[in-house]
């Protein structure tokens, strides 16, 4: 069984609460970004270790993308999927797996709409924006079953939320939602194979693309 798990945010209790209901189901879980992997803080007062102190052991194996809410800095460098607490791994932009009869292409990263707001607390990083360099490792694969991004496609966007007041959320008029166009160039030169993103906290399905909602948890049976 395939199982996939929207934006986190650190909060693990929806992992905690899942483990006992997959004891002894062979599953593996993909995370669709937003996962929450930050520095420890309480109060306002960093602490000496992260939030993957909080993360529950589990005995399936769970792989998880970058988001626009992510600590880029702790992922930096990291070019190889990489168990960071046993059966818990990072995967990075570009990297195909074999899970469950699947072969699975994955893309994170996304541009935030509250931009300005993180910047000011420090927590907006540059390498949320997807590239097209990062694209173009997955741009001639012929050999995809799935796609797992962060964000979604551009005209699935455009289908189903209203225009940004980019005013609202204090950005220039200038703005644009670069890393969405990028997903909508691969997922169309991909033939618009089934994708599953998070991001947008809201759950939809259209066509072959379905938004997870947050914390929701979506499984399907394996291909094998």
């Amino acid at each position: 069984m395939l199982g996939l798990l929207g934006d986190l945010h650190a909060d693990f209790g929806i992992m905690t609460d899942l483990i006992p209901k997959l004891k002894n189901v062979p599953i593996t879980v993909i995370q669709v970004g937003d996962f929450g992997y930050y520095p420890d803080t309480h109060r306002g007062t960093v602490l000496s270790g992260t939030t993957l102190d909080y993360w529950p052991e589990t005995e399936f194996p769970v792989y998880w993308i970058d988001g626009n809410h992510s600590w880029h800095p702790f992922l930096r460098g990291i070019t190889e999927v990489t168990e960071l607490k046993k059966n818990l791994f990072y995967v990075p932009r570009g990297s195909v797996l074999d899970l469950e009869g699947y072969r699975i292409g994955f893309m994170g990263g996304a541009e935030s709409i509250d931009k300005f707001y993180q910047m000011k607390r420090g927590t907006w990083f540059s390498a949320e924006s997807i590239t097209q360099a990062q694209i173009s490792l997955l741009w001639d694969r012929t050999d995809l079953d799935m796609l797992i991004t962060h964000t979604a496609p551009t005209s699935i966007i455009r289908a189903h939320f209203p225009p940004l007041d980019l005013q609202e959320w204090g950005l220039p008029a200038t703005w644009q939602d670069t890393s969405s166009q990028l997903v909508e160039n691969l997922w169309n030169k991909l033939d618009n194979i089934p994708l599953f993103c998070g991001h947008f906290h809201k759950h939809i399905i259209d066509r072959a693309c379905r938004i997870l909602d947050i914390n929701e948890f979506y499984t399907m049976d394996s291909k094998e």
